[in-house]
């Protein structure tokens, strides 16, 4: 087991602890400002800074809690560029409970279809989210209960969002799905 398994050192387990709170903050500020944007008029137009401010959290989310949980060849390639050079993760251990939990916020924001700042979340996270609720779907490192509770999210999300309106992307998808199942 020794082998298998890098117990972190202080620092590092320290480290995690502060880029999980801190994700975890980015989290429920985004969700604020969506439930705060969703009492704006419905046809304001988005102020430039609060746009700014969006893709500045949901870049850093994605960053530090998507990506690094996703397995080699899950991730979407083609994402945006991001506005946070210096918040790329190195880190190589998933952390699939943040996952989780990054997952079931922003899919909650989705649930609320082209209401507060929900445009702005899958214009620039959709790929992202998309391939982490895969690898919560299909992943060998997730439980089956996690498995159970994600695939019919994926297959929601995918029905919303992909199938009616973004047909180029099924391809990427199924092609992320595939790599998993190999694996496993």
């Amino acid at each position: 087991m020794g082998l298998l398994y890098k117990q972190p050192s202080n620092g590092e387990d320290e480290r995690e602890k502060e880029r999980n709170r801190l994700v975890k903050k980015a989290l429920a500020l985004l969700l604020d400002i969506h439930q705060a944007d969703q009492a704006e008029a419905a046809d304001s137009p988005y102020d430039g800074m609060l746009v700014g401010m969006v893709y500045g959290l949901i870049d850093f989310i994605v960053l530090q809690g998507i990506l690094p949980s996703l397995s080699p060849g899950v991730a979407f390639a083609r994402r945006p560029r991001s506005v946070l050079v210096t918040a790329a993760s190195t880190r190589m251990d998933p952390d699939y409970s943040l996952l989780r939990e990054v997952v079931t916020s922003l899919l909650s924001a989705f649930s609320s279809r082209g209401v507060g700042i929900e445009p702005l979340i899958s214009q620039r996270a959709l790929p992202d989210v998309i391939s982490a609720v895969a690898e919560l779907s299909f992943s060998p490192n997730v439980s089956e209960s996690t498995h159970m509770v994600f695939k019919s999210q994926y297959t929601e999300l995918l029905d919303q969002y992909v199938f009616s309106e973004f047909p180029e992307v099924v391809h990427l998808c199924f092609y992320g799905i595939f790599k998993l199942i190999q694996r496993s």
